[in-house]
């Protein structure tokens, strides 16, 4: 059963002429923008297309300098660079990324993912002392490494170079490498604030080719950097939304070998292509293998020209994905019953569970899920000991400040406001659970935890139409930051109603007006619930 929800209808405010003529279109899209902040002509413009917006030079990055020339320097030198990624879509295709471009500089260049079973997030200790061992001569991380102060250090007292990439949660000091490349060393509100690791990876490599005198191709890397940011679910704003508007049109018309057998694979007509196929399609598939295999062999199927190769690895994708929804389906269950016997851990501010046996590399999909259903932050924990985890917010409450608050019983954490990872020992479980539960008590009140529904307008069944979703979507791409519009259909009666989906887990509803206008609606995960026996109103 669906939680009630609060629904807010927006009020009306004026938009001045000039900013409505300017926009144009349906007078919908104008309303939109001012309202979301964009109050100048130039700046809804922008928003609206790539082509009006200025990028932001990659020299803004900090330590974006220092970076330069030490990679020149590599390069030049002919010294081994080893690429330091992480195991999801955004650290895959950073990893990408940076080997591409430090390849097409003429870099000697390996990479290394963690196994998440095996290492979980970040730099572990005896996998990097095995690379120096070899004889590693540069370190550069993506997508991970702002909290890796002993690793780091120890890579220094080697006397090679390490370059910090990543975009998470700065903690209270910088690790100790020659250059931290993270734009949360930005003020809040620059345009390069909001990158993901792969926007990062991609300005950088776009500011080493200018450092270096060499042509720099955008195309060549810019599908990698759509997928990383829908994928991480990046706020839209400043570079990271250009970013993705140029990154859509070149995944439509990728050349990358690999992409091109997915799209196959998973049926999908790449001209049509949105973040929607990205986020529900495109980045399952490439996350199944981060988190339940070894996600390395990503990066040669992103850069292959070998279409055999290609197929091969593509069959392992999509084996990896079916198992993900396997066991993501068997891990909701077993939360779910947990739950349904425990009302302490059902009615606590917060969901703490913890399983032994749950794979962890579905523990954050899941809670993801129930942080949808019950609208409150959740935390699933397994392994033995040490307990690790996942943890997933609701908007309001930073989850990885509110772990932080324990951080004396935790051997590791990191993340966003509204996703993190976590560690700990087996011993401090309970110590954990109660210290975490009291901060959320604090933070959150039952009003808060009801979720809203911000309805943008009110519209009748005769206004759907083509030309209105066209309109809507001159708005997209949508996500974080910019989120799809909720429209209100006032006094509809029920006509027919169907289970559809694999499992019967949606509904498809046709519902009249009073002028016997009908409209045909899907119900996402509505399988189960009740129909309305009366007139009602839907929010779409």
């Amino acid at each position: 059963m669906h939680e009630e929800k609060r629904w807010i209808l927006s009020e009306s405010i004026p938009i001045p002429n000039d900013f409505r003529a300017a926009i144009g279109g349906h007078p919908i899209v104008a309303e939109t923008l001012f309202r979301r902040g964009f109050k100048d002509i130039k700046s809804g413009q922008a928003f609206l297309d790539p082509d009006a917006y200025n990028p932001c030079s990659p020299d803004e990055l900090p330590d974006s300098q220092i970076t330069y020339a030490l990679l020149s320097d590599a390069i030049r030198n002919h010294q081994h660079i080893l690429v330091w990624g992480d195991f999801d879509v955004d650290g895959q295709t950073a990893t990408t990324v940076l080997v591409q471009g430090l390849r097409e500089l003429g870099g000697q260049v390996s990479y290394h993912i963690p196994i998440r079973a095996k290492e979980s997030h970040g730099i572990a200790f005896n996998v990097l002392k095995a690379y120096l061992d070899k004889g590693i001569d540069f370190l550069i991380t993506c997508d991970t490494g702002i909290s890796e102060h002993e690793n780091v250090q120890y890579a220094r007292q080697t006397s090679i170079p390490v370059i910090v990439t990543d975009h998470h949660t700065l903690g209270e000091k910088l690790p100790p490498a020659n250059a931290v490349v993270n734009p949360q060393r930005l003020p809040e509100d620059h345009p390069l604030r909001t990158l993901p690791g792969v926007g990062v990876a991609y300005k950088l490599i776009e500011g080493l080719f200018g450092h270096m005198n060499i042509r720099f191709n955008p195309e060549h890397y810019l599908d990698l950097v759509a997928l990383g940011i829908v994928a991480d679910v990046a706020e839209q704003q400043g570079d990271t939304r250009y970013l993705l508007q140029k990154g859509l049109i070149h995944l439509r018309t990728t050349k990358r070998i690999g992409l091109q057998t997915l799209y196959r694979n998973a049926n999908l007509n790449p001209l049509n292509l949105n973040e929607d196929h990205i986020g529900f399609q495109i980045a399952p598939r490439l996350n199944a293998v981060g988190r339940l295999d070894d996600a390395n062999p990503i990066v040669e199927f992103l850069t292959t020209e070998d279409s055999g190769r290609a197929r091969v690895l593509a069959v392992h994708i999509d084996a990896m994905n079916v198992r993900r929804r396997f066991e993501t389906r068997q891990v909701e269950k077993a939360a779910e019953a947990q739950l349904e016997a425990s009302p302490d851990d059902r009615h606590a501010p917060a969901i703490v569970l913890h399983n032994p046996n749950w794979p962890g590399g579905v523990v954050g999909i899941v809670a993801s899920r129930l942080v949808e259903h019950y609208h409150k932050p959740v935390i699933l924990l397994t392994g033995e000991d040490p307990i690790h985890g996942s943890a997933r917010s609701v908007q309001g409450i930073n989850i990885t400040k509110a772990i932080a608050s324990q951080a004396d019983l935790l051997r590791s954490f990191g993340g966003h406001p509204m996703a993190a990872g976590l560690s700990f020992s087996a011993t401090n479980f309970l110590a954990f659970k109660r210290g975490f539960l009291s901060v959320m008590s604090e933070q959150t009140k039952d009003e808060a935890l009801i979720p809203e529904i911000q309805i943008d307008h009110v519209i009748t069944l005769d206004e759907i139409t083509m030309d209105f979703v066209d309109q809507i979507n001159r708005l997209a791409p949508f996500g974080q930051g910019n989120p799809r519009l909720n429209f209100l259909l006032q006094d509809l009666n029920l006509v027919s109603a169907a289970n559809v989906g694999g499992q019967g887990e949606h509904r498809q509803v046709i519902a009249s007006d009073a002028s016997e206008n009908q409209h045909k609606f899907i119900w996402w995960n509505g399988g189960d619930e009740p129909l309305p026996e009366a007139q009602f109103d839907l929010v779409c």
